[in-house]
């Protein structure tokens, strides 16, 4: 069975659990990476239920997470314990999220107090949790977890220009850029990094900016081409206004109305201008 199948059956296994969450606040229904052959769909029926969302509780107060997984789960947030040399007035967390069959996804050294939104899926397997933070800044949670791979590469798209890098680390050497919307072969992946190959490379790409869904990619390539427009249109209308007020200024800038010739009185034919302008203003010049 390839990858996908594996992947999909693991979602409708997860969309039939029914285990009772901290907090619920909604629901939010979840669909299968590819469509389910008649044969699926007569061994595994598609469920109606849908997961619950749930609430990351920290002494701050509290925040809902858009549980988009399938996966019914409870709650458990530790704080840890700043290591020696660390500053010891950032605090980090461990978030662990169980399912109904005790399988236990850990998220290790996050912050949800600065966490403004969040929504929980699950991709390759792995949770991941897509948020912003209270900056509006986008980024990306991920459980531990040992890199995978896949029975056949994936197509999948890239959604911001980024390196490929040598290994999986943002430290590894750039080999190269992959661009954004552009098609890429995924043939392994980790929580946080896919492995990608393409006709020059072979390298790991950071997570937060491959997505599965070609809609993603194009999205953001018409975001970028309307950031890029209205850069442009703003340049155009700073350089026609500076135009403007040029020309005003030519236009209504002082001009020489007259100047008087004043000779030295010692006979080496040198003297001065004093020059009278519009405004009422005066100059000398020498001759």
């Amino acid at each position: 069975m390839c990858f996908k199948d594996n992947m999909r059956r693991r979602l409708m296994a997860l969309t039939m659990a029914a285990v009772t969450v901290t907090g619920s606040f909604g629901a939010v229904s979840v669909q299968a990476e590819e469509p389910v052959s008649e044969a699926e769909t007569e061994e595994v029926q598609p469920q109606t239920e849908k997961a619950d969302d749930f609430t990351i509780s920290f002494p701050e107060g509290e925040l809902t997470i858009d549980n988009q997984s399938g996966a019914e789960v409870e709650v458990k947030l530790e704080e840890n314990e700043p290591a020696e040399g660390e500053d010891a007035s950032v605090i980090m967390y461990t978030l662990t999220l169980t399912e109904e069959d005790g399988t236990e996804h850990v998220f290790e050294n996050v912050d949800p107090t600065r966490w403004a939104q969040g929504h929980l899926y699950i991709e390759d397997t792995f949770f991941l949790i897509r948020l912003k933070d209270v900056e509006g800044a986008q980024r990306l949670a991920a459980e531990t977890g040992e890199e995978i791979t896949f029975d056949e590469p994936d197509t999948r798209y890239i959604t911001n220009d980024v390196y490929i890098r040598a290994e999986a680390t943002v430290d590894s050497e750039a080999l190269a850029v992959a661009e954004l919307g552009s098609e890429i072969e995924v043939v392994a992946a980790s929580p946080r990094w896919c492995k990608v190959v393409t006709e020059d490379v072979t390298g790991y790409v950071s997570r937060a900016f491959i997505s599965p869904n070609k809609e993603d990619a194009d999205a953001a390539v018409s975001a970028e081409n309307a950031e890029i427009a209205a850069q442009q249109a703003a340049a155009a209308a700073a350089a026609a206004a500076a135009a403007a007020a040029a020309a005003q200024q030519n236009a209504g800038g002082k001009t020489e109305v007259s100047r008087e010739k004043f000779p030295d009185c010692d006979g080496s034919g040198h003297g001065y201008y004093l020059i009278h302008y519009s405004d009422g203003s005066t100059a000398t010049q020498n001759y």
